[in-house]
């Protein structure tokens, strides 16, 4: 009752963080994986048996095992826990069940997946190990206190028991316990401790006392040699970057960041680069953009925007090539390239800045982060609706992000034809050595038939000559290919995480080809069901629709992560206020200095009405979960202080401050 009651009172005083985050999970998290609950075992619990001693690496990766490794000294002390008499025995059993429990965790599936939420983990295993871990340090050091009434001969039978086990381990040849650094370290340190564990046990005081010198400096060089060779397997495990690597990248770009920062006095805009170092480059430079790689993921953004042409995918988003549509739709102002890349920035972008390694673009049409359209945008989806939804939607869904754009910029404006922004080119698809398979994810599937010689897919298109020419080849599945135009050597596409979106430039008027060779070890390539993979740009028609959509823009006044002002201007048939905020509950708008629904548009994005004319905007940010919570730690806290208060009190009232226990303990 007492653990229970504690228990309570912490759950109060963590509901400032518990809150929040669930409620961060349900933007996808929650749902990021579909397991199964079946009670089925993941390994044979006599394969944990390894993981509780010294140099006992796994991997991290999903098929890894749990770390359970607290120190062999914490190991050698468990047979004296349970054989101490000075412990009582229902303390013994209780102990005894929840390891008992902790290890078929690991073990059973479905328990498993209710440790962590329900959902499987995404690397980084058995995160509840370390409950193992505590309570088996803990149960250690009530042994130690208790070691003075173990018998002398206890030691050396624990240090032969263990030792026997080590060399039992050893014949199964764990692939985490190698021989000579593995088995042989834990024999010596288990030969060490039972030795220093029997002259604890000594008669002479001075021998106890240099004992638990020895000890104190073997258990702290065991435990620092352990932690670096971990951190050398995390690193051969996971690969991490290196310093001067990630030094150079950001020395390189932080001085163009800050540059962009000092020409534009606008309080909020947006930044991006397909020059990565990693997904989350913006966070290390400092600077808005639309990259970003986060276990607290937004599903329904990233979907989004994988829609729309940008590389999106389960956790992650990565700006990969410039794409004037998407780009001045969510905003993306300016663009840092390295000029050594042979890539084609589109014409519609304005130099601002260059040297010999950096290059900094500016989109004039890049609209800002709210500005009115048509209340039409509410009638449309890209997400396939339900069989069972209620409301009904205008779907578009064919896979082609430049369809997708082009229906959103007809909705926004209130049009009932497609204003041809981007104007689709066809071309005849000739493959070589090549076998061609349609698969149930909406992909086409080009796979080698000889895999001993070159395989690939050419597309036959016209150019007119005057047009900027771009290619799209969307797929969930990357496999990495290069392309050439007319013979020439174009680069690599759907490498690494990249959708292939590629910018042709203008090409000379007449009959262009434009090959993709598969080249990687699958053999194969994947590519979205499509209409038509190229397009070109109507320069003219572009300007026209995002001038149009700029008008009456956010003007902002004062930006904060949870807060901005600004004014805006409506007109009669454009009353819908569509902003490239993802869409929130925990957001509160007031126009002109009343709150006014807010509800999600293109199935991710914040919106709000306002009437015609000119407003006064303001945004504030404070999801109702976060004062649940604050409200439920300032209770829990409450309770805590009380508790506290009246331990002393009662403790006073004894006389000397001290529980009666160890009153007793003294005195014995």
């Amino acid at each position: 009752l007492r653990m229970g009651f504690c228990s309570a009172v912490a759950l109060l005083i963590a509901s400032l963080i518990i809150f929040p985050a669930y409620y961060s999970l349900g933007f996808g998290k929650s749902t990021f994986t579909d397991p199964t609950f079946d009670v089925l075992s993941k390994f044979d619990l006599l394969d944990l048996l390894g993981m509780f001693f010294f140099h006992s690496y796994h991997t991290v990766r999903p098929e890894g095992l749990p770390i359970l490794y607290a120190g062999l000294l914490s190991f050698l002390l468990i047979p004296f826990y349970f054989l101490s008499k000075r412990i009582s025995l229902r303390e013994r059993l209780a102990s005894a069940l929840i390891v008992f429990f902790l290890l078929l965790s690991f073990s059973v599936k479905a328990l498993d997946l209710v440790w962590h939420g329900f959902q499987e983990p995404n690397w980084l295993n058995y995160r509840y190990s370390f409950m193992l871990i505590f309570l088996l340090c803990v149960m250690a050091a009530k042994a130690f206190d208790a070691l003075a009434q173990a018998k002398r001969s206890l030691p050396i039978a624990v240090g032969v028991g263990v030792s026997c086990l080590i060399l039992f381990l050893q014949f199964f040849d764990y692939e985490y316990l190698d021989d000579f650094a593995g088995v042989y370290p834990n024999l010596a340190l288990t030969v060490a401790y039972a030795a220093l564990l029997y002259g604890m046990l000594a008669e002479r005081e001075r021998v106890r006392r240099i004992t638990k010198r020895a000890l104190t400096a073997l258990v702290t060089f065991e435990l620092f040699v352990g932690l670096l060779l971990n951190l050398i397997h995390l690193d051969i495990d996971v690969t991490v970057s290196s310093r001067p690597s990630y030094r150079s990248y950001a020395d390189k770009w932080q001085s163009v960041v800050d540059f962009i920062e000092r020409t534009d006095s606008d309080p909020f805009y947006r930044v991006e680069t397909p020059d990565h170092w990693m997904t989350n480059d913006p966070y290390s430079l400092g600077y808005y953009g639309i990259s970003g790689s986060t276990s607290t993921l937004n599903a329904s953004v990233i979907d989004f925007l994988y829609r729309i042409g940008y590389s999106a995918r389960a956790h992650w988003v990565q700006y990969c090539a410039p794409h004037p549509v998407a780009d001045s739709l969510i905003g993306v102002r300016y663009l840092f390239v390295d000029p050594s890349h042979t890539r084609k920035i589109p014409a519609l972008y304005e130099k601002i800045y260059a040297d010999s390694e950096r290059a900094v673009y500016y989109n004039p049409y890049a609209l800002p982060l709210a500005f009115p359209v048509s209340s039409k945008i509410n009638d449309l989806t890209l997400v396939e609706p339900k069989d069972d939804a209620e409301e009904t939607k205008d779907y578009y869904g064919y896979g082609q992000p430049i369809s997708n754009l082009n229906v959103m910029l007809r909705y926004m404006l209130g049009e009932d034809e497609t204003l041809g922004v981007s104007v689709p080119i066809s071309a005849k698809e000739k493959r070589t050595n090549v076998d061609f398979h349609l698969v149930s994810t909406n992909h086409r599937l080009y796979v080698k038939k000889d895999k001993t010689k070159e395989a690939s897919i050419t597309y036959t298109l016209s150019s007119d000559g005057e047009h900027e020419i771009y290619a799209h080849f969307p797929t969930l599945y990357p496999r990495s290919c290069y392309y050439s135009v007319n013979g020439v050597f174009g680069g690599w596409l759907l490498s690494g995480t990249g959708d292939g979106f590629v910018n042709l430039g203008v090409l000379p008027e007449g009959t262009v080809e434009f090959k993709i060779t598969i080249a990687n070890d699958n053999h194969d390539v994947y590519l979205a069901e499509t209409d038509y993979h190229f397009f070109y740009l109507d320069e003219e028609r572009f300007a026209e629709v995002f001038g149009t959509l700029s008008d009456g823009g956010l003007e902002i006044d004062c930006f904060r992560e949870d807060y901005l002002s600004g004014k805006l201007t409506a007109t009669p048939d454009r009353t819908t206020v569509f902003t490239t905020i993802p869409y929130d509950a925990g957001w509160n708008v007031t126009v002109d200095g009343e709150s006014v629904e807010i509800y999600k548009t293109m199935d991710a994005l914040l919106a709000f009405d306002v009437t015609p004319g000119e407003h006064e905007i303001e945004m504030r940010y404070l999801p109702r979960t976060y004062l649940h919570g604050f409200t439920l730690s300032a209770v829990g806290t409450a309770a805590f202080l009380l508790m506290i208060g009246g331990e002393f009190v009662l403790r006073r009232r004894k006389g000397n401050g001290l529980p009666e226990n160890l009153n007793t303990e003294n005195e014995e």
